[in-house]
């Protein structure tokens, strides 16, 4: 077993430096919606009801600043979803979008350094990396759904944009709110702190969870499935500190001896 996973970390290693040439590009292109837009917090809501379905449907208020008074579009990366509509300042405008880019032209009035809203309205079954390691992951028996944000093949290697609309560069950070709807029978684990659950109708809970600390888009995840939760406490320098572990039924027991240098690390 570790000489597979000392495999694996060659191969996944190998691919990264084969398509390193192709960074360049995909740099300065993201650079140049750097330049444009700050984008400073994503609201997210995702609708994770059916699982079977292998498809995910969301609506991203994402909240951003101008870094021009030139701006003549905001372009977002998204990969393979459908895009249903797009709001500027809640104002339904158009939009071009090619399985890749989200080009949304707007008008004169964004100035510099002004504080704006774009909404994306989105739905459809998200990919995962050719490599077979990165993306969006449905279990064959539908129990189970999660992301992993980086895909070894995938240029730029950063992979938040398989579910969700975002600036998918690890030099641009934000902070999320998380707002994930899940049958009654599931879990929703996301960055941050669980804010809140409340009932959503027909069945489901909506798990709210929020992380102040600002993060590149790859780096935002979402775990769904029928999770045991094991909980403690860190005695911190400054305060007591919640650890919770969200595992399968099943695994508990090992999750437990995995853990128990946890409080040591910390």
């Amino acid at each position: 077993m570790k000489l597979y996973g000392l495999k694996l970390l060659l191969i996944a290693l190998l691919e990264l430096i084969i398509n390193a040439n192709s960074f360049p590009q995909n740099t300065k292109s993201n650079k140049n919606i750097i330049d444009t837009i700050d984008i400073i917090h994503y609201d997210l809501n995702i609708d994770l009801v059916y699982l079977s379905s292998k498809s995910i449907k969301g609506v991203a208020n994402i909240k951003f600043i101008t870094k021009t008074s030139n701006i003549t579009n905001i372009t977002l990366n998204l990969l393979k979803l459908n895009v249903d509509s797009v709001q500027i300042n809640n104002i339904t405008t158009n939009f071009t979008y090619d399985d890749t880019i989200i080009k949304i032209p707007v008008n004169a009035s964004l100035v510099n350094n002004d504080t704006n809203y774009v909404t994306i309205y989105y739905h459809g079954q998200p990919i995962k990396d050719a490599s077979g390691w990165g993306g969006f992951y449905f279990t064959n028996d539908s129990s189970y759904a999660f992301n992993l944000g980086v895909g070894f093949m995938a240029s730029p290697h950063s992979y938040g944009r398989v579910w969700f609309p975002c600036i998918d560069d690890f030099r641009e950070k934000a902070t999320y709110d998380f707002k994930i709807k899940v049958k009654n029978s599931n879990i929703a684990v996301c960055n941050g702190t669980l804010i809140d659950t409340y009932c959503s109708g027909n069945n489901t809970t909506t798990y709210h969870w929020r992380i102040k600390t600002p993060i590149p888009a790859y780096l935002a995840s979402v775990a769904i499935g029928k999770y045991s939760i094991i909980s403690d406490t860190y005695n911190g320098i400054n305060n007591n500190i919640p650890i919770k572990l969200y595992v399968r039924p099943s695994d508990s027991i090992n999750a437990i001896n995995s853990f128990t240098n946890l409080k040591n690390i910390l």
